[in-house]
């Protein structure tokens, strides 16, 4: 067997598509607005190349190395690009405060402008995201 070890920094970006359809729900009784807004998705992961480290944990004289690592080269932009999707877990919840602060800034200080209650943002929930149950219609 080879084994090759390739170490680089990645850097991860997300992002919502902004042209795919977003809802609003008025709460009247909380005087808020709920979004479902578009799934969220990774970006193509940015890799440092000139920090890349390519190392031969464990080589052969059966076997072509320099084979071995242009297939894992050839390999990485999709084993990052699974990586990428692995870690949105991780930043859903720093999304979802970025989504409110982004909402509350673009749309309700905009829509509401002369109102005389201001609304909030009560919750955002991305299509992604496994389906809450619908909220029930206030009476």
């Amino acid at each position: 067997d080879v084994r090759v070890r390739m170490e680089m920094p990645v850097e991860y970006n997300y992002y919502l598509d902004l042209n795919e359809p977003w809802t609003f729900h008025w709460r009247e009784a909380e005087q808020a607005i709920v979004v479902d807004a578009p799934a969220l998705r990774g970006a193509t992961p940015a890799v440092d190349l000139a920090q890349m480290r390519v190392e031969v944990v464990e080589g052969s004289v059966l076997r072509d190395e320099a084979a071995v690592q242009e297939r894992l080269q050839a390999q990485m932009p999709e084993l990052l690009r699974r990586a990428a999707e692995r870690k949105i877990p991780l930043v859903r919840e720093t999304a979802r405060r970025q989504t409110r602060l982004f909402i509350e800034n673009w749309f309700v200080k905009v829509r509401f402008r002369d109102a005389p209650v201001k609304p909030h943002v009560l919750d955002v929930a991305f299509a992604d995201e496994t389906a809450a149950p619908p909220l029930k219609p206030e009476k």
